[in-house]
């Protein structure tokens, strides 16, 4: 397992699409020195930090231009994910419900929704728009990407 920490939010991400294989220390060094990928996982939150989530702005009163915005957004997070999930988590295709799951999420945060959400919120905000002609036609470009 792959283990990021970020000050900025005191949080630590276990990552699901960035596995590399190292033998010592200095090596562990160079590595993380060098890499700029963008890496997507699960979030380990202080206590603390998951009351300021709460405070975020509800995924209920998400508009359509929000909403578009969050399917650009998780549509390039799992493309991203995929490219390294696909190479490195051969066989591991049961975990592809939490995979998903995870990168709804990852891209509430981006946008500043709160990311704790359950199934049931998450199908509610995609029920909402779901047979909205204006996100058919947003996703079939994104699907031409």
């Amino acid at each position: 397992m792959t283990l990021e920490y970020t000050e900025k939010d005191n949080t630590i991400k276990t990552i699901w699409n960035g596995i590399d294989s190292v033998t010592t220390i200095k090596s562990i060094i160079k590595l993380t020195e060098n890499d700029n990928r963008k890496l997507l996982g699960y979030n380990l939150y202080s206590k603390a930090h998951l009351e300021t989530l709460n405070k975020m702005k509800s995924i209920e009163n998400m508009d359509l231009e929000d909403y578009k915005k969050y399917l650009n957004i998780y549509y390039w997070n799992l493309k991203l994910a995929m490219t390294e999930y696909e190479k490195n988590i051969e066989g591991y295709y049961g975990e592809a419900p939490k995979f998903f799951y995870q990168i709804s999420i990852s891209s509430l945060l981006e946008m500043n929704y709160n990311p704790i959400q359950t199934s049931e919120t998450m199908n509610s905000l995609m029920t909402k728009y779901k047979d909205n002609e204006e996100i058919k036609e947003f996703i079939n470009t994104l699907k031409e990407k």
